[in-house]
Parts: C-alpha cells; sequence; structure tokens
C-alpha cells in the first residue's frame, strides 16, 4: 500500500428487529471497481457499496501512540457532529455498544491484514456488530459502518472530508434517522496482508438506531 494512499468502505442495513437481514446480488462495474448489492423483501432492505478509493499527499508515516489514538476519536465524532449541526441534523450519541464492535473490527483487520466490511470468517458486517449492539427486544434496528485506513498521520479533519467526498459515506454521516455512533482509530507499525506490512491508522464508524 503506498503511504498516500486513503482507502474508504461505505455499508449499510436497515432490518426491523428479530429479523435476519436477506440475502443479496452483487453488480460490478469497472472502474475503479464498485460492487452494488441490494435486494428488498418485506422484511426490510439490504445496501451495501464499496470500494471507494481516493488520493491524499501526507507526510511521512509517524508513530501514533493510545493517547494520541484516542484523541483521533474524539476529534473525528466532533468534526462528524459539527458537519450534522451545520446541516440542521441532531449530533449523534457516542454509543459504548457501538465503540466495542468498532474496536473489535478494527483490530482484527490490523492483525489478520485485511479491509472488508465482513469479519475474517465471512460473518456479515451487520451480525458481527449485533453481536455488540443487540437487536432483541427492539421493536426497530439499523446500523451502518464507514471504513477508512491510511497514513498513520491521518487527521480527523481529513478523514471526514474524505468521507464527505463519497456519496455512500457522507449518506452515513449524514443519516437523519441513526441516532448513535461509535468509532475506533488504531495504529500498526507493520501491518499484514493487504497492507503489504506497511504502518497504517485503521479506522472504523459504526452508525445505530434502536427503539
Amino acid at each position: 500500500m503506498r503511504a498516500a494512499a486513503a482507502i474508504l468502505f461505505a455499508a449499510i442495513v436497515l432490518t426491523p428487529a428479530g429479523f435476519a437481514a436477506p440475502q443479496t446480488s452483487e453488480t460490478s462495474i469497472d472502474g475503479p471497481l464498485q460492487q452494488t448489492s441490494y435486494d428488498a423483501s418485506p422484511v426490510g432492505q439490504r445496501i451495501a457499496q464499496w470500494p471507494l478509493s481516493t488520493s491524499w499527499h501526507a507526510p511521512a508515516a509517524v508513530g501514533s501512540s493510545a493517547q494520541q489514538q484516542a484523541s483521533l476519536v474524539v476529534a473525528l465524532v466532533r468534526e462528524i457532529n459539527d458537519v450534522r449541526r451545520q446541516r440542521g441534523l441532531r449530533p449523534f450519541i457516542t454509543s459504548a455498544k457501538l465503540s466495542a464492535a468498532a474496536a473489535q473490527h478494527t483490530r482484527e483487520m490490523g492483525v489478520d491484514g485485511y479491509f472488508e466490511h465482513e469479519s475474517y470468517d465471512s460473518t456479515p458486517f451487520w451480525k458481527r456488530i449485533e453481536r455488540w449492539y443487540p437487536s432483541k427486544r427492539w421493536r426497530s434496528w439499523s446500523v451502518g459502518e464507514n471504513l477508512l485506513y491510511s497514513s498513520p498521520d491521518v487527521t480527523a479533519s481529513e478523514g471526514v472530508e474524505l468521507w464527505m467526498g463519497s456519496p455512500p459515506h457522507r449518506a452515513n454521516l449524514l443519516n437523519r434517522s441513526w441516532r448513535e455512533i461509535g468509532i475506533s482509530a488504531m495504529h500498526f507499525d507493520a501491518a499484514p496482508g493487504e497492507y503489504e506490512g506497511q504502518p497504517v491508522t485503521i479506522v472504523t464508524a459504526d452508525f445505530g438506531l434502536r427503539r
């Protein structure tokens, strides 16, 4: 992976509580590769769109402590909520459960060297989130996810700018229905697999609504 490349993924799933998301079909478009999965049924609709890539020029990679990573998470939530307020939308409330889901996925991607919404064992992203953010006993439940990996010194404003420049990621940030957010940002000095042993910061943002 080139140090100056930032890669984004976004996904959304909408399902009433107590129902599994329907199976999906895929359509590929040459270009950069874009896959869109869609299936609608009486129990809900699932939409996933990925991948979308954007390049930006960043300084050389630098180290990042746990405190710096925690500061990045706080700054990302603040930047996202500022963007929402500017558009007359209510700010997200930070959810410990969504944050735990995001942290588990970020850590797994960095350790196992992959970058997908699905887990390493191919579990769909919404099922992974549901383990931490249960749908049981709620009348309605929905979740979405934005992913990003980039040079270790990526800032909150750069990350949000990249997401806002991509329609599906922007839609997640500006979703009027979701009320909660959980974000995890982790630095890996030499991430394996897809990251080619390079230092990277991986960010997972999970969005949700339960009522």
